[in-house]
């Protein structure tokens, strides 16, 4: 038991380093890490989680990330926050809270650390990022796409189970424009070693071009439903 909690630790203490310093999209002219969503599994994962950041980042204070999640009185006030660019949180930890109706422009990361198995519910959390923002970075520097770390395969599990799909509910915004980055660059899969074994992590990082969604937004007008 202590092994399996001790393999969780790593594993989420490896994704945060990827997330905070290595792979993920930052602001502010690159000292901090931009808006993120991370999907945790249940209350008690999204709890673990958020230790997790405030014992490997206590610079940041214990706001910087934050759990959301049902039943907690403070739930709706930090998300209202979250919403706003300029206020903590800048990672909500989320347990079903903010997989749809959620629209922040300037978010620039989604960590999925569950398994998610409806793929009408996926193609909606993965929407949280397909929002274009203005001078993000800097002046000029527009959010033009936005980065996925899929811990649990879920893209993977997608591609090989078409079945899945609902042939009757068309496609979504957000799915048309992932998909044409998937065939273009494809799914990339890397593996972290975690004491001696081999966990699988399919790392996806597509990327939404501002002139593809413009064309897919025509196309979508002219699209009968």
């Amino acid at each position: 038991m202590r092994s399996n909690a001790w393999r969780l630790r790593l594993i989420v203490d490896q994704q945060a380093q990827r997330l905070s310093w290595r792979t993920g999209f930052r602001v502010d002219g690159g000292d901090k890490i931009g808006k993120t969503i991370i999907f945790a599994a249940n209350k008690a994962h999204a709890k673990f989680i958020e230790e997790r950041f405030s014992a490997g980042w206590p610079c940041y204070g214990g706001s910087f990330a934050r759990r959301i999640v049902h039943g907690e009185s403070y739930a709706q006030s930090l998300i209202e926050s979250f919403e706003i660019a300029s206020r903590e949180p800048q990672i909500a930890i989320s347990v079903d809270m903010m997989d749809t109706g959620i629209n922040v422009p300037e978010m620039v990361n989604l960590v999925f650390f569950k398994l998610v198995r409806s793929k009408t519910r996926f193609w909606q959390m993965v929407g949280r990022g397909a929002r274009l923002c203005p001078d993000l970075f800097d002046p000029g520097q527009n959010k033009t796409e936005f980065r996925i770390f899929d811990v649990c395969g879920n893209f993977e599990f997608f591609g090989s189970n078409p079945e899945l799909s609902d042939p009757s509910v068309p496609k979504s915004l957000a799915e048309r424009l992932i998909e044409i980055r998937l065939k273009v660059a494809g799914a990339i899969d890397q593996s972290l070693d975690v004491e001696g074994e081999k966990a699988k992590v399919a790392a996806v990082n597509p990327v939404v071009s501002v002139e593809e969604m413009k064309s897919q937004i025509d196309l979508s007008k002219n699209t009968p439903v």
